[in-house]
């Protein structure tokens, strides 16, 4: 996997992640009762914080900064923890059988640690910038 392909990516979320965010709820939620629209208000939040993440991926890896080698799969982690954990509660809460929910949590494991794999080989990314 190229990191041109993980940085633009990256981009390309954020910018999704932030037009939806700023979006007018008149917009988005043209019908909505007060309480609906408190959530869309957390939904918003949810958003930005996506954002914000999404785009510290991209700046670190644009940037080549060092310091960024270490934090970026601690910030996948809060990604995958994030976007996991709600679908998830969402399903218990209506009674639906474990396996699935076993299923989904052991492939994102797997998937977590081949990008920790993977991401470990990357440094010399980061370190050609401390060399030129």
């Amino acid at each position: 996997m190229n990191l041109a392909f993980l940085k633009y990516g990256c981009a390309i979320v954020a910018v999704a992640y932030f037009a939806a965010a700023v979006l007018p709820t008149s917009l988005l939620w043209p019908h909505a009762s007060e309480q609906q629209l408190a959530s869309a208000w957390l939904t918003r939040a949810a958003m930005t914080v996506n954002f914000l993440l999404f785009g510290a991926i991209f700046y670190g890896i644009q940037k080549r900064t060092p310091i960024y080698w270490k934090l970026i799969p601690f910030i996948t982690a809060a990604l995958f923890l994030a976007n996991l954990i709600p679908p998830l509660v969402t399903l218990i809460s209506l009674s639906r059988p474990w396996l699935p929910f076993l299923f989904i949590i052991g492939f994102a494991c797997v998937f977590f640690l081949i990008f920790m794999m993977w991401w470990r080989n990357q440094r010399g990314y980061f370190a050609s910038r401390l060399r030129s």
